[in-house]
């Protein structure tokens, strides 16, 4: 007696799924590789607030500050300045509205003077003043730092503030 083929089974029919609409695609605003030191030394950190981490370094830096003389108060305030200068050298502003703006931001520079943070203390509610603002910083990268290795401690524990507003945008 032959053995009888087994007769193949109906296959059930499975529920379609429903297609998803299609949507637009998602934009991807980073990738995950490691970044070589040249990289590293270009890449900023932005966040609004002041966090612990410069809460943290402005009580380091204000103690060390404390502990200079008169003179080389005097003297790392000067280069602050002129330091100020060069961050806000590409700095193209916003025409003006009529409208008041005022704003802070902090940065934290490493030990080499490269900008490693950006923060806004403030933002003065202008988005492109704002923007105009971080720009001219990152385009900065690096503050020269002082040769004093005092007023260098200083200038690279504590957090660098300026403050902005409306009369810094174009007529």
């Amino acid at each position: 007696k032959k053995a009888e083929p087994k007769k193949a089974e109906p296959k059930k029919a499975k529920p379609k799924k429903a297609k998803p609409k299609k949507a637009e695609p998602q934009k991807r605003f980073s990738s995950m590789r490691m970044l070589d030191d040249r990289e590293l030394k270009d890449a900023v950190v932005l966040s609004t607030g002041f966090g612990t981490k410069f809460r943290e370094r402005e009580q380091q830096g204000n103690r060390l500050i404390q502990n200079l003389n008169l003179y080389e108060r005097k003297e790392l305030n000067e280069h602050l300045a002129k330091q100020v200068g060069h961050l806000f050298k590409t700095f193209k502003a916003p025409k003006k509205d009529g409208e008041k703006y005022y704003g802070e931001v902090s940065i934290l520079l490493d030990e080499n003077g490269y900008i490693d943070f950006v923060t806004f203390k403030k933002r003065s509610g202008h988005d492109e003043l704002d923007q105009a603002v971080y720009n001219s910083i990152v385009k900065a990268k690096q503050l020269t730092l002082p040769s004093n290795p005092a007023l260098r401690k200083a200038m690279t524990t504590r957090p660098l503030t300026s403050n902005y507003s409306d009369d810094d945008m174009a007529d």
